[in-house]
Formats: C-alpha cells, sequence, structure tokens
C-alpha cells in the first residue's frame, strides 16, 4: 500500500485553516468603539512613573515656558530637612544640586571663552549642553514630577515640580 504525497499537504493546510480560524473578523458596537478610545485616551494622559538610579537625560527645558505650563520651582532641600529619614528625596535633592554646580561650572566656562553668558535658552543648548554633539552634558535623570529648567536672567539650572502630575499619580494610584 503506497502512501500519497498529498496526504502531508493535506493535512498541514487543515492545520493551517484550524489555527487560524475561518470566522469573519467580529465588528466593534458603537459603545465598544467609544470604550476603546476612552481607554486610549486615558492611556496618553497617564502620568507615568520613570526610573532613576543611573538613569541621565539632556532634557531640560525653558523656565518661562514651564512657568506658563503651571510648573513652580522645586524646594527639594526643604523637603529633606522637614522628614526626619527619606532616602529618596535624599537622593533627588543630592542630585539636583550636583546638576545645578555642574551646570553652573559649564556656563561659567562658556562666558569665560566667549566673554558673555549665553543670551537665551537656544544658545544655552546649543553651546553649553551640546545635545546630541559627542560633548554633550548629561544630568541625573529627576522623578516623573520633576523637570530641568534654565533660567536665562539668572543663567542657573533650576528644577521644575509639576503638582499635576502629583495629583494625577495619587489619583492612579486610587
Amino acid at each position: 500500500m503506497q502512501r500519497s504525497h498529498r496526504t502531508p499537504l493535506c493535512l498541514t493546510a487543515l492545520l493551517i485553516v484550524n489555527l487560524a480560524g475561518c470566522d469573519e473578523p467580529r465588528t466593534a458596537t458603537p459603545s465598544e468603539k467609544a470604550a476603546m478610545a476612552k481607554a486610549k485616551e486615558n492611556e496618553k494622559n497617564a502620568v507615568k512613573s520613570r526610573e532613576i538610579l543611573g538613569k541621565t537625560t539632556t532634557d531640560i527645558r525653558n523656565q518661562e515656558t514651564e512657568v506658563a505650563k503651571g510648573a513652580v520651582v522645586a524646594k527639594n532641600s526643604e523637603a529633606v530637612r522637614k522628614e526626619a529619614y527619606s532616602p529618596s528625596k535624599q537622593y533627588i535633592s543630592a542630585i539636583d544640586r550636583v546638576a545645578a554646580l555642574h551646570i553652573k561650572h559649564a556656563v561659567d566656562l562658556y562666558q569665560a571663552e566667549t566673554g558673555a553668558y549665553p543670551k537665551d535658552y537656544d544658545e544655552f543648548m546649543k553651546n553649553v549642553i551640546k545635545k546630541g554633539q559627542p560633548d554633550e552634558i548629561r544630568l541625573p535623570q529627576l522623578p516623573y514630577y520633576q523637570e530641568y529648567s534654565y533660567d536665562a536672567a539668572t543663567h542657573d539650572l533650576v528644577v521644575m515640580e509639576y503638582p499635576d502630575r502629583k495629583a494625577a499619580m495619587e489619583k492612579q494610584a486610587r
């Protein structure tokens, strides 16, 4: 009795059809579509925590723009003094101060070389931070509710805090 060569081919075809299925794709009802759209919108607007240990960033924002968005100057060192023992806040306060000193030194070097401080945020990013260049300055990553910003008037790096991000994260946690 001889086996046909078509038998394995037919079995393979049947297996593929079985796995893939033959049903028509089901269309979502309007209420399901609305629920999916709302879930996507919530995910897009969700505040996400981020890792900070060992992470760096070159994301430094314009202070004037960030204040207009509702950001306030962070008081990390005051938060550390208020709490008896808070290693995470102490770490954040320390990286805040180290980053500010690093940028102050870089701005002072720029001023010594050119005879003037950066006139605005764009000049600061291009000539001091040098984002995207091999010698760019990278700063330690801050928590999700804080960002670095540059104050062009005082030539200082400032940490801005976003109260709305904190409130949104607390609301998500509930």
